[in-house]
């Protein structure tokens, strides 16, 4: 599946609409598995409406959905700044909470839930790739 929203925060009920829609075709896929997966694509959303287009709510972002042998693969794309979320550390919890702002924990959580989070810059665009098996694994 493969759908465009724009960058107003206003399409977040639609994003999770969408990729409820798309997770309810995986037979196999747990509804708490599903609802993981929601949040992890949504915090991966809401940074990309908050860093690369700096609350800009007029611009496009693009996502595709597929499954394939490993799982399923989400592919958030974008045209804002170039923000890659593999160069940064892991968090370090013995700090995070007395060291991260409110709202600082998205990219971790979507590193836990993620089986995999991968980024490149193309064209101009920002891809980013979370893979995530359909049954959940302990990290």
């Amino acid at each position: 599946m493969k759908f465009q929203l724009s960058s107003d925060p206003s399409q977040i009920d639609r994003l999770h609409a969408l990729l409820r829609e798309s997770l309810e075709a995986q037979s196999s896929l747990d509804p708490a598995r599903a609802e993981e997966i929601v949040l992890a694509v949504h915090e991966a959303f809401t940074n990309i409406l908050r860093h690369a287009y700096e609350g800009d709510s007029s611009k496009p972002v693009w996502i595709e959905v597929t499954t394939d042998s490993e799982g399923l693969l989400v592919e958030l794309i974008d045209c804002g700044f170039s923000f890659d979320p593999t160069l940064y550390p892991s968090l370090d919890l013995e700090h995070a909470l007395t060291e991260l702002p409110e709202g600082g924990y998205g990219l971790f959580f979507v590193c836990q839930i993620a089986e995999s989070v991968k980024h490149h810059r193309e064209d101009g665009r920002n891809h980013l790739l979370l893979r995530f098996p359909l049954v959940k694994q302990v990290k």
